[in-house]
């Protein structure tokens, strides 16, 4: 009976490593029925293939039932083998994924610190540590939790040249994080630092045409914008543009967010015909994607360069679509950025020496 059971178990991971899912569920359930039936004794075998069912459904979208059977199958892992068991921690990896895709973070991130203290234990300055510290930076960074990304992501970096050496694409992605950070924070310098080190690594690597390559691109063309060093931004924008457009193609979404950036930067350049040019270019892009956010969002920057150039009706125009396309996106609830739009309009208003409808715009999005 354990035999058919192993047996079952093993054709379940051949479905399932073909992309037959559903085969795959249906030889790991008969497992279980067996195992549960007739060998209940083997209780590590038991919990094994709650733990395989529920990396099914994962894959598979049904995140409810796969967190059901992720506990069932901790629970079981943690009576049968220890709390400090590697089996153990894998299942607390998988359940802080689900907690993260519900919007649970603060239980994705302690379900990832209880992974890693096992995995430190057991596999210490492995790969499964410096993915488990990665994990961590990148939750903490998204819930404001700074200095704890930032410690996460120095161990995950200390770990991957260790294993990797210094020159390895596994050190730039994690170098990218940092630089990610350390922009999010407003400490430029520091963010630049790691660019450039990520830079090298991945045009050495990867090619000068990796996507990888204008992602770092793009990352120090935005640090270099919020430093004011608004030519050697654009370098670097064009430079990712160019990557971008010839592997995704040119209608790709990330060309269209480029694009938008390109013609923010030209607007503060004071080159507008060069902006409004790439501008509509992102907007029409954007269009294309159907992501209505960027789209409010270049068309309040056509506007914003429609109103330095004096021309105020086509730039009340473009607020108007802004915030037309933001409400019908974030409805009628109070959200900066429909406030934001009713601003620009109130401006626009002012410009153009009309103070009564000025004043209704701003006590709108008061």
């Amino acid at each position: 009976d354990e035999r058919d059971a192993d047996v079952l178990t093993i054709k379940g991971m051949l479905h399932n490593l073909k992309g037959k899912q559903q085969q795959g569920l249906e030889c790991y359930e008969k497992s279980l029925q067996i195992l549960v039936t007739r060998v209940p004794h083997r209780k590590e075998k038991v919990a094994s293939l709650l733990h395989l069912i529920g990396c099914v459904y994962l894959v598979s979208g049904e995140h409810k039932k796969a967190m059901k059977l992720f506990e069932e199958s901790l629970n079981a892992r943690r009576k049968v083998l220890g709390f400090v068991h590697l089996d153990v921690a894998s299942t607390l990896f998988n359940m802080a994924f689900l907690h993260q895709t519900r919007n649970r973070l603060d239980k994705a991130l302690k379900c990832l610190e209880e992974a890693l203290k096992i995995r430190q234990l057991r596999l210490p300055d492995s790969e499964k540590v410096a993915l488990t510290h990665e994990k961590i930076g990148t939750l903490a960074r998204s819930i404001g939790k700074a200095k704890k990304a930032e410690n996460a992501f120095i161990e995950a970096l200390r770990i991957r040249k260790l294993i990797h050496g210094e020159g390895h694409v596994a050190v730039a992605t994690v170098m990218q994080e940092l630089g990610d950070l350390f922009d999010d924070l407003g400490d430029y310098n520091e963010a630049s630092k790691y660019y450039r080190e990520a830079l090298k690594i991945r045009h050495n690597r990867l090619g000068p045409e990796d996507l990888a390559v204008a992602e770092t691109f793009y990352s120090m063309g935005f640090t270099l914008l919020n430093q004011g060093a608004l030519d050697k931004a654009l370098e670097c924008l064009e430079e990712s543009l160019s990557i971008r457009k010839f592997k995704l193609g040119e209608d790709a979404k990330e060309c269209g967010d480029t694009l938008n950036t390109m013609g923010f930067i030209q607007a503060k350049r004071q080159d507008l015909d060069d902006a409004l040019e790439l501008l509509w270019e992102a907007l029409r892009i954007r269009k294309l994607q159907g992501d209505k956010i960027k789209i409010s969002e270049t068309l309040k920057n056509i506007g914003n360069v429609h109103r330095e150039k004096q021309e105020f009706e086509l730039a009340k125009e473009c607020y108007e679509e802004c915030l037309r396309v933001r409400r019908e996106e974030l409805g009628e609830a109070e959200d900066d950025r429909v406030a934001d739009a009713l601003i620009a309009i109130g401006n626009v208003y002012s410009d153009m020496n009309q103070p009564a409808q000025a004043m209704e715009s701003y006590q709108e999005a008061l």
